[in-house]
């Protein structure tokens, strides 16, 4: 919700306020190597873990812009419905993990999921909007991200140490969003004069997501990391309720389209959505 306030808010230019996320790396790992101690990886594993943090960083354009287009728990739905279908291939693949009928059936679960969650209905035929191919972009991205870390767990001496280094690919990112050329003719010193308002939240959802960084690199070093996503997927439901409570007592907030054709694939959405984590957690 504070993505979408910012976006709609504060800053229009979503390559703007992904550039402001990555700079704020800057302090935030200075002060974990302060708690966790200096430790350089070796050359492999340090070039793995700067594309790790970068892959982190660059999917947050096409997340932001796909936020500008369309409403939050869709976005967040088609994610968390998309992004565990297609780590479970790449930690297949890359890692050797190996899952059972169950979960797999709870992976064909949450693909139709992300089939219902991605249209409308509308005058009898099917509606898809283009967020649909931004949230995609990030539910790729992200996961490989993921799959480099679960890899690169075992080579750092503890989690705070690789949640550093996580954060040193990220800020180097700052220097990735240049490679956009919408970025490079629009960058200006003028986009960030912010608000005490918006650095606050800023701040606020750096401070939320360093603490779940940090507990999502340690769930993943004791379990696959598929299953570690799809436990995270209580989110879309939580945030499709927030979404309806803030529009029918804030309406000037955020506006979410309530009629039949959007609730209606939402819905169905969220019931494979929930029986595709059920059965992935058995």
């Amino acid at each position: 919700m504070q993505d979408r306030w910012l976006c709609a808010k504060a800053v229009k230019n979503e390559y703007i306020l992904t550039f402001i996320a990555a700079g704020l790396r800057l302090p935030v790992f200075i002060v974990w190597f302060a708690i966790a101690g200096w430790y350089l990886p070796s050359v492999t594993h340090l070039l793995m873990v700067l594309v790790a943090g970068i892959l982190a960083i660059i999917p947050v354009i096409f997340y932001l812009r796909a936020l500008k287009e369309e409403e939050s728990s869709r976005v967040m739905l088609v994610y968390y419905s998309a992004s565990p279908v297609i780590t479970f291939i790449l930690s297949t693949i890359f890692l050797g993990e190996r899952f059972s009928s169950s979960n797999l059936t709870g992976a064909a679960f949450l693909l139709v999921a992300a089939i219902f969650s991605v249209i409308k209905f509308q005058k009898g035929f099917l509606q898809f909007r283009s967020a649909v191919l931004w949230v995609f972009i990030s539910s790729i991205l992200w996961p490989i991200s993921d799959i480099i870390i679960k890899y690169l767990t075992p080579y750092f001496p503890s989690t705070l140490t690789l949640t550093a280094w996580m954060n040193v690919g990220e800020f180097c990112a700052i220097f990735s969003v240049f490679l956009f050329p919408q970025f490079a003719r629009n960058f200006s010193l003028k986009s960030f004069k912010f608000s005490k308002k918006i650095w606050l939240v800023l701040i606020a959802n750096m401070f939320v997501f360093q603490t779940g960084l940090y507990l999502f690199l340690r769930a993943i070093a004791l379990e696959r990391v598929a299953l570690i996503i799809v436990i995270t997927a209580i989110q879309p439901l939580m945030l499709f309720i927030m979404e309806l409570l803030v529009h029918k007592f804030l309406p000037q907030v955020g506006k979410v389209d309530v009629s039949v054709r959007s609730l209606l694939p939402k819905i169905v959405a969220i019931c494979f959505f929930a029986v595709g984590v059920w059965f992935i957690s058995i």
